[in-house]
């Protein structure tokens, strides 16, 4: 009897935090750039959604975006230029969010709540290329529900690359 509770308890809590994955992505697919991209200076990534480079203060996070890695920071500006990358390897992760509300006070700010707001899912991919090699990931999230747990499609991650960029399943 007691090991009966314990497996089902065990199921419940398994049940309550299953992610739905999605991903069509595999190694060896091609994510095909279509338009040069540029790093800015002293950064190491891009970031795009809606098919558009966005700044920070423009993203909207419970919808999708992606972003290229520099492997390395630079002075200057770094151009992603048109062309096509292996993807050597595929990752989905998540990390729970939380937003702060109230006011700020002495650099800090207070959470209303103790409990996560959101969880953040990520489709991280290494890639490759043989004329590019400083570019060396492409990250894709977005923020979720966290009893809503789902991992974006090939679908969702091509339209937030737009005509920008795009992943050819093969």
């Amino acid at each position: 009897m007691k090991y009966s509770i314990i497996i089902f308890l065990s199921l419940i809590i398994q049940s309550c935090t299953t992610v739905e994955s999605y991903s069509e992505i595999v190694t060896g697919n091609t994510l095909i750039v279509k338009k040069s991209l540029v790093i800015p200076a002293d950064q190491a990534r891009v970031t795009i959604q809606y098919g558009k480079v966005a700044s920070v203060t423009e993203i909207e996070l419970y919808h999708p975006r992606c972003w290229f890695i520099s492997r390395v920071i630079k002075n200057e500006a770094q151009v992603i230029n048109a062309g096509e990358f292996r993807i050597a390897k595929v990752r989905e992760t998540y990390e729970s969010v939380q937003r702060t509300t109230g006011f700020p006070f002495a650099g800090l700010s207070f959470s209303s709540s103790s409990s996560p707001t959101a969880d953040e899912y990520f489709t991280e991919m290494d890639i490759v290329s043989n004329t590019q090699s400083n570019i060396n990931r492409l990250i894709c999230s977005h923020w979720e529900d966290p009893y809503d747990a789902k991992y974006l499609t090939l679908k969702q991650i091509n339209i937030a690359l737009g005509e920008l960029a795009e992943i050819v399943t093969r």
